[in-house]
């Protein structure tokens, strides 16, 4: 299986995991970007004879209390595009709270030593969607 997390926002961190453990991580300005992220995934899946379903996207919700600023309409927009094209594509979809990963984000950083915070929690977020498939096998 490849899980993507992915953590909206003005900055996106986008990250892939593959099933041999490597990674890939990097950060998204725009929904153009998610877009290739996520096309380039499924040029990876169908290149290793997978199938769209052996692909899970996990991304961090938004939860905002307050006034809905450019901000929080954006992130807001983003957490509805990464699931909406995801599933166009044919990938399984997880919105996730965000404190869901918090318990990931020391792991990750260690594998992302370089990468921007928003990489590091993405990663989180699929490294906790992932040990949450394992313990339910």
């Amino acid at each position: 299986m490849i899980v993507i997390g992915v953590d909206p926002g003005g900055t996106t961190g986008l990250a892939r995991v593959e099933a041999d453990g490597s990674v890939t991580a990097t950060t998204a300005a725009n929904m153009d970007e998610i877009r290739h992220f996520l096309d380039d995934t499924l040029q990876r899946v169908l290149n290793k004879g997978l199938q769209r379903i052996d692909c899970h996207v996990v991304i961090e919700d938004f939860i905002g209390a307050g006034p809905r600023n450019a901000d929080a309409i954006n992130a807001l927009k983003l957490v509805g595009f990464s699931e909406g094209y995801s599933r166009a594509l044919g990938f399984d979809t997880t919105v996730q709270a965000p404190q869901t990963r918090k318990a990931y984000v020391g792991q990750a950083r260690e594998m992302l030593s370089d990468a921007s915070i928003h990489s590091v929690d993405a990663l989180a977020h699929a490294l906790s969607f992932m040990d949450k498939e394992t313990r339910n096998g």
